[in-house]
């Protein structure tokens, strides 16, 4: 399954599949699995990813740095920030669906913070 095309991580003329990253950092205990969204933000010099997600459990700040680490071992791409959020509060379609660029418009616009637990 692939993203929509405008979806598109590109990041230093590269092109990712936010899914991926999404699914990567699920893997991460503490996150709550499909309750992941990737998407980028503009930068100084190309752009950046951000990860928002919902925590599950654990640490807030030890399990954002784990979802860096694993999205940069596995996936070789530099992960700028980490957003988590408490259960409930991550954008979603009728349906439950995770609204990516819902999320992006509030985080860009400095509305995405009901619940966060760790911005970083």
């Amino acid at each position: 399954m692939t993203s929509r095309k405008k979806d598109l991580l590109i990041i230093n003329g590269r092109n990712h599949d936010p899914q991926t990253v999404e699914w990567a950092a699920a893997e991460v205990p503490g996150l709550r699995k499909g309750n992941v969204v990737a998407f980028t933000r503009p930068g100084r010099t190309t752009e950046e990813v951000v990860i928002v997600a919902e925590l599950r459990g654990g640490h807030a700040a030890t399990v954002a740095r784990q979802v860096r680490g694993h999205i940069q071992t596995k996936l070789s791409l530099p992960v700028a920030e980490v957003l988590l959020l408490v259960p409930g509060e991550l954008p979603k379609t009728s349906s439950g669906k995770v609204r990516r660029s819902r999320t992006r418009q509030h985080y860009l616009e400095g509305t995405l913070h009901g619940g966060v637990l760790q911005a970083k």
